[in-house]
């Protein structure tokens, strides 16, 4: 997409967990087991839509995860961090002061806490905008929110996150495990969206969901993508999904 905006090292997808979240509203990554296993929601033709876009929306949002890999060619300034106790806090403004092109504004705090089992990440009014630097390097971009990442081998991705890329603003609450399953809440029911693909010329994403009773699958329209459009992170936006 961009190449200052680190678009290309992850392909994770949000969902929502429900009976395993913190008090800051997302969720523990270390005891999403039993909401991965048992999804609460029926997939119906009023829902199908809105679950599905909790797949492809997770795709902008979960880049987000680590302030420290937004961008794949720049490094915060030592100047710019602070730490205090088991967290690291960024100041975005400072860290772009001497960017050409670009201004910052907000922070990021990460908190590494031996006595917990993940690291959180909290935005707080992040903004970069470098759509003055020229080339291929603009790009505006914005968060809210936090996630957690848990520290063990059963890596499980966990975020309460609102992210715009370019005006494009998606808002997701979700969970993805090392199967690379997305569990997506809809009010008090929960799905887990197992596999999404697009067809050639891309027209069309297909995804497989499991919901209480079932194993379905749903194909979508694509309304909106990204040019060559050849895997579901190519796609921004959905519409009209029927359940086959």
């Amino acid at each position: 997409m961009k190449k200052l905006f680190n678009l290309c090292t992850h392909a994770l997808i949000l969902g929502l967990v429900f009976c395993s979240s913190s008090n800051n509203g997302t969720s523990d990554p270390t005891k999403t087991a039993q909401e991965f296993s048992n999804p609460t929601g029926d997939l119906t033709s009023t829902n199908a839509t809105q679950v599905c876009r909790g797949g492809i929306y997770g795709l902008t949002v979960v880049l987000f995860g680590d302030p420290d890999s937004i961008f794949s060619n720049f490094t915060v300034p030592n100047e710019c961090k602070e730490t205090s106790g088991d967290t690291v806090t960024i100041d975005w403004g400072c860290s772009f002061n001497n960017v050409t092109g670009c201004n910052g504004d907000g922070k990021s705090e990460t908190t590494d806490d031996d006595q917990k089992d993940f690291i959180s990440n909290t935005y707080i009014d992040f903004a970069v905008d470098c759509s003055g630097s020229g080339g291929g390097d603009d790009v505006t971009i914005s968060c809210d929110g936090t996630s957690n990442t848990s520290r063990d081998n059963n890596y499980v991705f966990c975020a309460d996150l609102t992210c715009t890329v370019d005006g494009d603003k998606k808002t997701f609450h979700g969970c993805k495990n090392s199967d690379g399953y997305t569990l997506v809440r809809l009010e008090d029911d929960t799905f887990v969206v197992r596999q999404m693909q697009v067809n050639p010329g891309c027209t069309q994403a297909t995804f497989t969901i499991r919901d209480k009773n079932n194993t379905n699958t749903v194909v979508c329209d694509v309304d909106d993508s990204e040019s060559p459009c050849t895997t579901a992170s190519d796609v921004s936006e959905i519409s009209n999904c029927k359940i086959q």
